[in-house]
């Protein structure tokens, strides 16, 4: 197994090093020819709204909880089955300092508000997570500057 950080830089399991399981979802909002991306202050490529889900979350649950957190819009998933997944093999090199092996979950979801809440602040244990909010176009989306887990999830909308 390539595990990879972050940066998308090769990390090495150490021998006798444990491999978490995790799983993750994430939520595609789509107005016109846009989607709703995001960046995160280490990693300038465009990333899709979601992540880790809680092990006593509904998938649905967990993704409405982290678009919101990362974004501050509330949101709902469209129906029960993700239109993508996928599967990775990374090292959190930022939080929890742990490998883990990844089912990635793709759904789309529409918002519910039109404005995300000013009250959230995306940050985790203090660091900030989001740099940069905004809506790309699909056409201007590609595989050098999107996360390489969330591209091909992207490439099927084009």
């Amino acid at each position: 197994m390539i595990f990879h950080d972050t940066s998308s830089n090769h990390v090495v399991l150490p021998p006798n090093e444990e491999v978490n399981w995790r799983v993750s979802a994430y939520g595609i909002t789509k107005r016109a020819d846009k989607i709703l991306m995001l960046q995160a202050p280490w990693d300038k490529r465009w990333q899709l709204p979601g992540g880790g889900i809680e092990l006593d979350e509904a998938i649905a649950d967990g993704l409405s909880r982290e678009y919101y957190e990362e974004t501050g819009y509330k949101t709902k998933v469209i129906g029960s089955t993700p239109f993508y997944v996928g599967e990775s093999y990374f090292y959190d090199d930022i939080w929890a300092k742990k490998f883990y092996h990844s089912i990635n979950l793709f759904y789309r979801v529409e918002l519910t508000e039109d404005e995300p809440s000013q009250e959230v602040i995306p940050t985790v244990e203090g660091v900030k997570e989001i740099e940069k909010l905004e809506w790309v176009s699909i056409q201007d989306l590609n595989r050098e500057n999107c996360h390489p887990i969330i591209y091909e999830a992207i490439k099927l909308l084009k």
